[in-house]
């Protein structure tokens, strides 16, 4: 078998065609809504109280104003925004 034939076949074989795809969420799951319920509330409320702790404690000191510490305030800021953001959508 020569090298284009075989890199034929390879690219033949590689090919899927993918026709629907499902999302399933938990409506199946009814009698565990009240446990997923506070699993996820616990979650949400946790990220936001890190990154307020993390804001909160950089914001207060002054040895922690450099330039890591300012990117890092950032990112905490912005995670927080996403969380309020996405979360309550899901």
């Amino acid at each position: 078998m020569s090298e284009s034939e075989y890199q034929c076949l390879l690219e033949r074989q590689n090919q899927n065609m993918i026709t629907e795809s499902n999302i399933i969420g938990f409506s199946n799951l009814g009698h565990l809504q009240i446990y997923l319920f506070f699993i996820f509330l616990l979650d949400y409320l946790t990220i936001l109280m890190a990154n307020a702790t993390i804001m909160t404690v950089i914001h207060l000191n002054w040895a922690l104003h450099t330039s890591m510490y300012f990117f890092l305030f950032g990112i905490s800021c912005f995670e927080m925004c996403y969380t309020f953001v996405i979360v309550p959508k899901c």
